[in-house]
């Protein structure tokens, strides 16, 4: 069925690989559908490899399982022919959610070390955050300290951070409970998540 709609998606935006082929095989574009139903899997994906190579489309599919491998074969040749932007939509990012199509879009090779950034940057991004938590009332001079300082300036420890300064049991008349704050961070920060044990 997935490459039925990808072929009817692509006869809908007028493209000539598809038209072509089926009014020299169906005798007219009204028989779509009939012939589209009567197509094996292996001729859509070869059809739509040839239609992917004449001209540029970007592909959005919404993954509510694992996808099959057919299905990440046809997407790692997109994906790595650098001109298909190829859009996943997906319950997940593992392997067990994804099925092979997971490390295409995430693994070890994709990581970006930035490093800790300039203290202007890091204080932009932990202002944003605060905003987006909604931690203005509670986030004093010694909350932003305490963030900078406990992040290194790692842009996802200071989001890591004052996520978890939204719960309640690290207020207290006012104020965040830092100590508290720190240790619970630190325990996080020491637990493998799902991406460093390498299931993603």
């Amino acid at each position: 069925m997935i490459w039925q709609r990808l072929v009817r998606a692509l006869a809908e935006a007028g493209d000539s690989e598809v038209l072509s082929r089926v009014e020299s095989e169906a005798g007219s574009y009204q028989n779509f559908e009939n012939w589209a139903r009567e197509q094996t899997s292996l001729r859509l994906r070869g059809i739509l490899r040839r239609a992917a190579r004449s001209r540029e489309y970007s592909i959005f599919l919404d993954a509510e399982k694992p996808l099959p491998d057919g299905t990440y074969r046809l997407l790692q040749e997109w994906v790595w022919s650098a001109r298909t932007p190829v859009i996943l939509l997906g319950r997940g990012s593992t392997h067990l959610e994804l099925g092979k199509a997971a490390q295409l879009y995430w693994h070890e090779g994709l990581r970006l070390n930035l490093g800790p950034l300039d203290r202007d940057s890091a204080q932009a991004v932990l202002e944003q955050a605060i905003a987006n938590f909604h931690l203005t009332e509670i986030a004093d001079v010694k909350f932003r300290d305490f963030v900078l300082e406990q992040s290194q300036r790692l842009p996802g420890r200071i989001v890591n951070l004052c996520e978890l300064a939204t719960h309640a049991v690290y207020h207290y008349e006012g104020h965040v409970k830092l100590h508290t704050l720190a240790v619970d961070f630190l325990l996080q920060q020491q637990r493998p998540s799902k991406r460093a044990a390498g299931h993603a």
